[in-house]
């Protein structure tokens, strides 16, 4: 019984620690994606926002103007 047990709360760190990765990919993807789309939208003219960090920058859904949908 004791064997199962150990298994058992071991397979259940695993799982934790899996999501726990998963997590943080997941965040630092966002921060990625918000500094490429920040550098697009200034580069394209899409925003008069003046640069931020990633973690403030909180894009809108869609950019857009007479030359660019983003």
């Amino acid at each position: 019984m004791s064997g199962n047990t150990h298994q058992c709360r071991e397979f259940g760190f695993l799982i934790v620690s899996i999501i726990i990765i998963i997590i943080i990919i997941i965040n630092r993807h966002n921060q990625v994606a918000n500094t490429v789309t920040q550098e697009l939208a200034m580069k394209c003219e899409l925003s008069k926002e003046p640069p931020m960090s990633y973690y403030k920058y909180d894009p809108q859904s869609v950019l857009q103007n007479a030359t660019y949908n983003m």
